[in-house]
């Protein structure tokens, strides 16, 4: 199967962490990415794009409370 490998344990997992500044982390943000993005919908993620005022791309992950969708 192609793609990324996953790290066997989790001293390996800081290798995949990104820098504060490349994530969406402000709630208005989010809100405002949710808005004005487009809507890209697979069976078990939906992903909302937007350009970046900032000179490199950032990246925010919502997970929905067990239950709700």
């Amino acid at each position: 199967m192609g793609g990324a490998e996953f790290p066997a344990d989790a001293s390996s997992v800081g290798r995949f962490r990104l820098p504060k500044s490349r994530l969406i982390r402000r709630g208005s943000e989010i809100v405002r990415t949710r808005r004005k993005g487009r809507r890209v919908t697979g069976h078990h993620v939906e992903v909302f794009l937007v350009s970046s005022p900032a000179l490199h791309p950032r990246v925010g992950i919502v997970v929905p409370k067990w239950g709700h969708n």
